[in-house]
């Protein structure tokens, strides 16, 4: 038997999916219509977003709780206002280190996803290869957890993260397997593919910060966001020396007419405010939720996506034409992943084999019914004291 269910603070989770997708939309469209893709100027907006969403809903925040006590609430999130002092686990100096880590990591795992390994492989790279691997993202957080954080690992969520993990191994190596064409690019290929699932693993660190910093740290979410862009800005101007991101949008404005570059800037400017609601909703999805569960909302339509990939994007080439094999093995095991992403996160539980006992809903229930035999118990004691 199979049950549907989302927890609650799960709002977060949905808008962060609607905005992911949105701005991949945008992405898309961009790439399809103006052939601007893998440019380093992505990594400077989406920065760029992120600042100005931390800063904007940051001092929003604090601009209504100067005038009410009451929560505040912003796009039907509550915000912390609580002004109560608590002692911080760690020194002022560590917590800046942590932010610097922290907006390393997004930083980094942006530039090589977007910019460094689609110039590695010496083959096409799919249009949907990130996707695809996305779903390490869960494993890597779980891991974290696990031996970091001492997080305790239900059943249902051991055995969702080794199938998970199996599956993940049958998409590299089914990747591999259609686009050996040239022997030489196999190396590439190879590390492409392994530098694309340690770049995505980033994210469970990035995300495990932000985690620890709200928990122990007590810090405002929206302050780390604001405090991580600024330093990801740094990181972009810095490798913006190296490789000037407004080069390629420059040929553009020569290349397109005047109209044609007013909707590919008016695009790039939509990219900046939904990289700023996707950074908003990611860390409050973090803090209120786990990582774990934000991790499936980046791959949850991967089969949707794989789908209009093959159709419209002349996507799973193999030997210089489309294979449908190759294309249906994705399907499936993409289905697979989302199926078993959702049980490690309770949105689906499994009634069978036992895979329901360690949830959170069946936990509830048991310390219920435990709670009420011992009311009982108190009251038939009760009674035989007053006979007696």
């Amino acid at each position: 038997m199979i049950k549907l269910g989302f927890r609650r603070n799960s709002i977060y989770i949905i808008q962060y999916f609607i905005y992911y997708y949105v701005r991949r939309i945008i992405k898309l469209l961009i790439s399809q219509i103006f052939e601007f893709n893998d440019s380093i100027i992505f990594s400077l907006i989406m920065h760029l977003g992120e600042f100005f969403g931390g800063l904007f809903s940051f001092l929003y925040q604090n601009t209504f709780i100067k005038q009410s006590r009451e929560p505040i609430k912003l796009s039907g999130i509550t915000l912390i206002g609580n002004k109560k002092k608590m002692n911080r686990a760690d020194k002022l100096y560590k917590i800046g280190l942590l932010i610097f880590f922290a907006a390393f990591f997004d930083f980094t795992e942006y530039i090589l996803i977007n910019y460094y390994i689609p110039r590695i492989s010496a083959t096409r790279m799919s249009p949907t290869y990130d996707l695809r691997f996305n779903s390490i993202t869960t494993i890597s957080s779980s891991l974290i957890f696990t031996y970091a954080l001492r997080l305790k690992t239900g059943r249902h969520q051991f055995y969702s993260l080794l199938i998970t993990a199996i599956c993940l191994s049958l998409v590299l190596i089914v990747e591999l397997i259609y686009n050996i064409n040239i022997l030489n690019s196999f190396g590439n290929l190879l590390f492409a593919y392994l530098l694309t699932i340690t770049a995505l693993s980033l994210i469970s660190f990035n995300d495990t910060i932000e985690k620890y910093l709200y928990e122990f740290n007590f810090l405002n979410p929206l302050l780390i966001l604001l405090l991580e862009s600024i330093f990801g800005l740094i990181f972009v101007c810095i490798f913006s020396i190296i490789n000037n991101p407004f080069k390629e949008i420059t040929k553009k404005y020569y290349i397109l007419n005047i109209k044609e570059f007013v909707i590919l800037v008016s695009l790039l400017f939509l990219y900046i405010i939904f990289s700023a609601l996707v950074n908003i909703f990611k860390v409050l999805s973090n803090i209120f939720y786990s990582p774990m569960a934000k991790s499936v909302s980046s791959y949850v339509l991967n089969p949707v996506m794989i789908i209009y990939s093959f159709f419209f994007q002349n996507d799973f080439i193999s030997n210089g034409k489309q294979n449908i094999l190759y294309f249906i093995i994705n399907i499936i095991l993409s289905i697979i992943i989302v199926f078993f992403g959702c049980i490690y996160n309770e949105f689906i539980v499994l009634h069978c084999f036992g895979l329901d006992y360690e949830t959170h809903k069946e936990i509830a229930i048991r310390a219920d019914s435990q709670d009420l035999e011992f009311n009982e118990l108190t009251v038939i004691n009760d009674d035989d004291e007053d006979d007696f």
